[in-house]
């Protein structure tokens, strides 16, 4: 059963908006829980979600400017936008990364720096538990439509739960070592906690920014897409020998584009124009109902 277009659009905007009203009250609690607990790790996890906040901002327009028909100004489209936001992202919370890895490095090297050790138990707790919340919400609304911007913040909630957890467990060790012989190690736990957050994030920012690289380069979806398309194709181009036509795709955040160029010969078995309409149709709908990510209102050029 095909969703009707309007509550799609309506189920996307509303993730959007959640995952903004989170990321504002998760940026305060971090900046206010940092300033409580003088812990650089939680005053990161604060500007990671500010960084979502202000992402999410434009997310929200860029949903609706994407949806938008070509016009004179963007003569193919807005589809662009998408990718190019998710690759700014990926780009801020790469550099905000590296910044927070040098300042714990330092900090390691000048004898670490002591925390309030109790608030930022509590703080980690809530803000994991908050993280998979609205990483279950986000996840479920990807599946009932097809939104890379919802679906890239699903994973980025899901990921903040996951790096929380690891916060958790680490001062918690610390908090365990006060009053033992290995009382020296606690004032390393906050900068210790920082570079634990940079490296299990690392492979965040760098799968958003690929991404986002490849498909403002206009590179060709992955294999399992275009070995999915192809294989819808050949029941109906089957009157056509394959060496007489050539199929090209792109994907572009949410829209894929599918160019097909037949060489037509006196006995193409292709019997003019309507009937091409009626092929193309065909390849449309079977493609909108089994790839993921085909904008059903983009026709396949041919």
């Amino acid at each position: 059963m095909t969703r009707d277009p309007g509550e799609s659009v309506n189920l996307e905007l509303r993730a959007l908006t959640l995952s903004v009203i989170g990321a504002l009250t998760m940026a305060i609690a971090g900046f206010g829980f940092a300033a409580l607990t003088h812990s650089v790790a939680i005053l990161l996890d604060g500007a990671f979600s500010l960084i979502g906040f202000a992402t999410g901002l434009l997310s929200i327009r860029i949903a609706r400017l994407v949806r938008q028909p070509d016009d004179e100004k963007f003569q193919f489209g807005y589809s662009s936008f998408e990718p190019l936001l998710n690759l700014i992202k990926g780009l801020i919370i790469a550099l905000v990364g590296i910044y927070a890895a040098f300042d714990a490095v330092r900090a390691i090297l000048t004898g670490g720096r002591p925390i309030v050790m109790g608030y930022a138990l509590i703080y980690a707790v809530v803000v994991a538990s908050a993280g998979f919340a609205v990483s279950a919400i986000q996840r479920s609304t990807a599946k009932k439509i097809y939104s890379p911007l919802v679906e890239v913040d699903a994973k980025n909630w899901f990921m903040d739960g996951i790096l929380t957890v690891a916060v958790f467990f680490a001062f918690l060790f610390a908090y365990a070592l006060r009053g033992t012989s290995f009382s020296w190690m606690v004032d390393y736990a906050d900068p210790g906690v920082v570079l634990l957050l940079v490296v299990l994030s690392a492979s965040l920012p760098y799968s958003i920014i690929r991404t986002g690289f490849r498909e403002l380069l206009l590179a060709a979806p992955p294999m399992d897409i275009q070995e999915e398309v192809k294989r819808l194709l050949d029941p109906e181009l089957e009157a056509i020998p394959k060496e007489d036509y050539m199929v090209r795709m792109v994907k572009v955040g949410r829209f894929l584009h599918i160019n097909i160029y037949i060489l037509l010969a006196d006995d193409h078995g292709v019997d003019g124009v309507r009937h091409q309409d009626e092929i193309r149709q065909r390849i449309t709908l079977a493609v909108g109902r089994t790839v993921p990510g085909h904008h059903r209102g983009r026709p396949v050029h041919m």
